[in-house]
């Protein structure tokens, strides 16, 4: 079912941008690939706090379960960005025009590249939103299973470097299907494919995995554990 078409009354044109962005985030969320992005990032959430539960039962305050909070990211990017890209890569234009979002977006003085402007940020606000749950709870869930102070400090650093990861990956992933969408109103999320696999091979070819769009993406957290000191948690 379409998301009910709502007036846009902003006092101002970036009043409008936000109201627009908004809808279409929300009509995201209706897809299958919107809906299975939320169902994994709540997933993933409950398995790692059911994790650093356990583990620490099981092993003490020396319990490693940070290890858990990047794993837990890390697996989002994967389960929740990029459905959330394929989402936006699915003839959201098309269906923004059958549904009269696209006309009474344009009666607001939205012309087509401001529409993709629109659905992109819209598209990275949804990743961000649902990357950031399995970051921010898993993170702290580490921390506050910590001994010590000094240990919670360091795992609070570790928290901020998945934080960050979960916003460069979201406004990556997930922009980059709006864009394929504009490209190839009928074909977005075959271009998308195309885009990730092509890259993941060029990779292989270089042997390089930051060649690769989400090997890049996880060389930036591997980057931020380095910084941090906590570079023995990539693996």
């Amino acid at each position: 079912m379409p998301v009910a078409v709502t007036s846009l009354k902003a006092p101002s044109e970036r009043a409008a941008l936000r109201e627009v962005v908004r809808l279409f985030e929300r009509r995201l969320a209706t897809t299958g690939f919107g809906r299975f992005a939320r169902v994994a990032s709540v997933g993933i959430t409950a398995g790692t706090v059911a994790s650093i539960v356990a583990m620490r039962a099981a092993e003490g305050a020396s319990a490693p379960t940070v290890k858990l909070a990047v794993g837990a990211v890390r697996l989002s990017m994967w389960l929740v960005a990029c459905a959330v890209a394929l989402a936006a890569s699915k003839q959201r234009a098309i269906a923004d025009r059958r549904d009269g979002i696209e006309m009474l977006a344009l009666a607001r003085g939205f012309d087509g590249s401001r529409l993709t402007m629109a659905r992109s940020l819209a598209a990275g606000a949804f990743a961000l939103r649902w990357m950031l749950l399995p970051a921010i709870v898993g993170g702290l869930g580490s921390a506050l299973s910590a001994g010590s102070l000094k240990v919670v400090g360091a795992r609070l650093l570790v928290t901020l470097s998945c934080v960050v990861f979960a916003a460069v990956a979201a406004v990556v992933l997930g922009p980059l299907g709006a864009v394929a969408d504009a490209f190839a109103p009928n074909r977005g999320r075959s271009l998308l494919l195309a885009v990730l696999l092509l890259s993941g091979l060029a990779s292989e070819i270089a042997a390089d995995p930051a060649v690769s769009i989400t090997g890049a993406l996880l060389t930036v957290l591997n980057g931020l554990l380095y910084a941090v000191g906590a570079g023995r948690l990539i693996g």
